[in-house]
């Protein structure tokens, strides 16, 4: 039991020396470049809703005007 504790801790060990720091750095600032433009086109959504509601109402105050 603790050489199989040992052996998967020297695996991990292993592993986590083994990650390139460099390829760490470009996937994060290519994670936080995806999420900016996520964000970006959000606020965009937001702004359109914003939009097409005012429309509504004035196409809704229009129509109860002309009645």
């Amino acid at each position: 039991m603790v050489d199989n504790v040992s052996s998967h801790v020297d695996i991990a060990k292993r592993a986590v020396m083994g990650l390139d720091v460099e390829v760490v750095q470009k996937k994060t600032l290519e994670l936080c470049s995806a999420l900016q433009q996520t964000r970006d086109k959000l606020l965009y959504v937001d702004v359109m809703a914003e939009k097409v509601n005012r429309l509504k109402s004035i196409v809704i105050e229009l129509l109860k005007t002309s009645h």
